[in-house]
This record gives C-alpha cells, structure tokens and sequence, in this order.
C-alpha cells in the first residue's frame, strides 16, 4: 500500500519536500520564536517525533516516541535516545518531562485517541513546564485555497481537522495560546497550541 510507503523514512522526507515546498524554513521560524515564550527545560520529549525530531536544529536533544520501529531505528542511529510507543498511553510516569511537544500527529488520530494523547501529553509534563502541539487544519474555504484543500483530503492522515475541531482537542484547565499559520508555498495551514501545566489533578 500507498502509505506503507511512508513508514520509510526517505520516503516520509521526500513526500514532504514535495508536498509541503518552504516548510523547513517555516518550522523552524516558528519552532524558533515558541522557545523565547516558553520556560528552559532540559528534559524535552518529542512525541510522534518520526525518524528526527524537528528540534534538533533548535539545539534541543528530545527523547523521541513513536509508534513506528523503523522511525525509532533512525532516530536512535543518530545518537538520540527512542522509545517505541503510542501517544495515547506515553510510557512515562506522571511530571516526567520539562517539555513535551507533538507536531503532526494528531490528524492521523480519530478525536478519542487524539484527545487521549493530549491528556498524556499534560500528565507526563511536570507542573511549571509545559506542552506544545501543532498540527494540520484543513483550509478555511475550500474554493479559496483549492490546492491545499486537495493535499489536505489526500494527506494519509485521515483526520485533518478544522480549526474549531482541533482546539476542541484541547482539555480546559490548561490557558492555551493558540496560532494558525502557513507553513508552506502550497497554502498548507496548521494550528499550533502551547500552555504551561501548573498541577496534576
């Protein structure tokens, strides 16, 4: 199948060059300015990382997890430590982490498992420290964006959500700050929301 393919992480890199042109430069702009809003934290964990972790560039050695053994196998063959495992059910005891951030992973969850995964997200994060999570939104019109709109409905995630249906993603109790921005020159949009943890229920 089609997105097998993709667990290959050359595969993953090349369709992403393709599909989403500028989104390096985007990434790490943006990647850049969340860190001066955001707390030092030394231990960073990247969930759903895929075979490298976007904060690398950044400085930032973020232990990585994720579902894909392949991707893990990458990532620890750059000298960083992995962890195979599913963002809905972290293998992390509770305030484990300084940092916790999640980017594009969401949409390839339906809403239960993606709203569990944030709730992990928040529960491993020790309190004073804080999570980010970023994803894809579907365009705001269609006819307005028609590119986008169609990489969107072909992206292997099946669940690219509106903006609406994504910050609904996000538990109350946590004040959220949330940006929408374009990350790419195919008008490719996504949602980034970030909040410190101030306790554990």
């Amino acid at each position: 199948m089609l997105y097998r393919l993709l667990d290959r992480p050359w595969i993953y890199r090349l369709q992403r060059a393709v599909l989403a042109p500028g989104n390096v430069y985007a990434f790490k702009a943006k990647f850049r300015d969340m860190l001066t809003r955001l707390p030092a934290a030394r231990r960073v964990l990247d969930v759903g990382c895929g075979p490298a972790s976007w904060l690398f560039d950044l400085g930032l050695h973020p232990v990585g997890v994720d579902v894909s053994l392949s991707y893990m196998q990458e990532y620890r063959g750059r000298g960083e430590r992995a962890v195979v495992g599913s963002a809905d059910a972290l293998p992390f005891a509770a305030g484990s982490w300084d940092g916790v951030w999640s980017i594009g992973v969401l949409h390839h969850l339906p809403d239960a498992v993606a709203a569990a995964a944030v709730a992990e997200m928040l529960r491993v994060c020790r309190p004073g420290g804080y999570v980010v999570v970023l994803d894809a939104v579907m365009p705001r019109r269609a006819w307005g964006q028609p590119l986008a709109y169609a990489i969107r409905r072909l992206d292997r995630g099946r669940f690219v959500r509106s903006e609406d249906a994504l910050r609904a993603l996000f538990p109350a109790g946590v004040a959220w700050q949330f940006d929408r921005f374009t990350f790419a020159w195919t008008g490719l949009e996504a949602l980034v929301g970030w909040g410190r943890v101030e306790q554990h229920g």
